[in-house]
């Protein structure tokens, strides 16, 4: 009888757990959502490092794009393995195309 009633509280316990982290998860999804619709330019360019090395690409981002990223936002190593820059660094690149970056002094964005 002691085992049933502990199964019992350990299901519930599970599925009270579970429901609080997809609701946390929600309302993160809701909030990038809302930075995306507020901030996002039709067809905006911009230029990001790859890792370390001084490899620049150029990247077009809809907002129907950056509102599918909200998504998978939890993929930090993607964000850790691509720097945002100053779109300078990017001039005379075409879309998705890396090349070395263009010589700058402050390269941060």
């Amino acid at each position: 009888m002691k085992a049933v009633l502990l199964i019992s509280i350990f299901l519930a316990l599970v599925v009270l757990s579970t429901s609080s982290e997809q609701e946390a998860k929600a309302s993160n999804l809701e909030s990038c959502r809302r930075k995306v619709r507020a901030n996002c330019q039709p067809n905006g360019k911009i230029c990001v490092r790859i890792a370390r090395s001084n490899l620049c690409e150029l990247r077009s981002y809809s907002c129907k794009q950056r509102l599918a990223n909200c998504k998978s936002n939890s993929n930090t190593l993607t964000n850790a393995f691509y720097q945002r820059v100053n779109i300078k660094l990017c001039s005379g690149m075409s879309i998705n195309q890396s090349l070395p970056c263009v010589s700058g002094t402050n390269n941060a964005k």
